[in-house]
This record gives structure tokens, sequence and C-alpha cells, in this order.
């Protein structure tokens, strides 16, 4: 459950679900609550170029997009052991965007169910997905594999380290920024959409966000706390 003091600390990030917009909290209330509409749309549609962004550099081989994002569906959904369904869903605190938090559990999915999802997988190519749906990826991001993306991670993890309040709230923002421009290649346009800011507003978001990236990876670098 969101605590009292979420309003107040966390901005709405608001995500277009159809011709609707929908708070993260919407669509997680959706997403439990097995909506259908919502379901489709969410997995299959707007978390189609992260998913895919995220299959193709765990997986060296053409695999079926809606047979594994299925399977991760399943996994968000089952119950815990208290009998309660959709488990994983119900623990992301709200503390971050969704979308920056599904990328963090469906890749370690993916890397804890490779063999599994591999050995099970179809017939089905990636590539008959429209070209316009997949991400453009500059060449040095293409070659980042499983081990260089949970080393960004670990830099957020250092980024986001003994912050509260208004600092986390805004190293947060840097981080989904950085995870959308740089990582996902969404336009600055979508990503304007998806904080409900300008695009000037997103430029100097991401001015910020790689250099609190840059110190946060050189502090690390020199074994700093």
């Amino acid at each position: 459950m969101i605590d009292a003091n979420y309003e107040m600390e966390h901005p709405k990030i608001i995500i277009k679900i159809g011709e609707k917009d929908m708070t993260q909290e919407e669509v997680v209330e959706a997403l439990i609550r097995r909506d259908e509409r919502v379901t489709q749309i969410f997995f299959f549609n707007k978390c189609r170029p992260l998913f895919i962004s995220i299959i193709d550099k765990i997986f060296d081989c053409h695999v079926d997009y809606d047979e594994f994002v299925s399977e991760l569906y399943l996994y968000l959904m089952q119950p815990g052991t208290d009998g309660q369904d959709a488990h994983a869903i119900r623990s992301f605190s709200f503390r971050s965007s969704l979308f920056s938090w599904l990328s963090t559990v469906a890749i370690r999915f993916f890397l804890r169910n490779k063999n599994r999802l591999i050995g099970n997988a179809g017939e089905t190519s990636l590539s008959i997905v429209p070209l316009h749906e997949k991400i453009m990826i500059p060449t040095s991001e293409e070659q980042m594999n499983a081990e260089a993306i949970m080393q960004v991670e670990q830099v957020f993890e250092l980024m986001k380290k003994n912050k509260r309040g208004q600092r986390l709230k805004d190293v947060e923002r840097y981080i989904l920024v950085i995870r959308l421009i740089e990582i996902y290649g969404r336009e600055v346009d979508e990503v304007a959409q998806i904080l409900g800011v300008n695009k000037s507003a997103v430029y100097n978001i991401k001015m910020r966000a790689m250099n609190a990236f840059r110190k946060a990876y050189t502090k690390d670098l020199n074994g700093h706390e």
C-alpha cells in the first residue's frame, strides 16, 4: 500500500492505456484484478520496446515475444506463500516508476530462467515484430550483455544510496530518464509524456542525470562508499 506521504513526495506518472491516461497506481490495480484490456495493452504494447530490448540483450537467438512475456506475466501474477495472487506485482512499492521496476524484475527473471525458456521456445521469431515497434539502440548499447546491464543497475543503486525525501525522488527520476532514453531508446516526446513535463525539462533532467550517473560510476571505480 502507498503511505500517507506518498502523494506529496512522488509526482504522478501517467501511462496511456489506449485512449485513457492512467496513473501507474491505477495500472497496477487493474493488473491485480486481471483487467484483460489493461493487461493486454500494458504488457503487449506499452512494455514491448522495453521487453524486446531486454530479451535481445540476454538471449543470443530469436525467441517468441508473446511466449516469453507470457511467462514473465505468469511469474508476476502467481500467488505468494500467503496464497494471495499477484504476489510480485503487489510487492511494487511505488518508490520508482513501474517501467523501472519491471525492467529490473524482467532482467532477473530472464537471466534466472534462461535455459528453461530457450528449451521451451517455439518457432516464432521476434523478427516478425514491425520495425517501428523495435527500439533503435546505439551500436555501443547493442553490445551490452546481461552482465553489463546488471552493472548499470548497480550504479543506479549507488545513485540512490543514502538518499531520502526530495533527493531520492530526484535521483529516481534521473534513473528513469537514463533508462528510457539511453537504454531503451525512447523519444524525448514520449519521455516528456511519461513524466508529465515539457521537452526542455526532459533535456535538463537528462543532463543532471548523466552527471549524477558519472559521479556514482567514478566513486564505484575508485572503491568509495
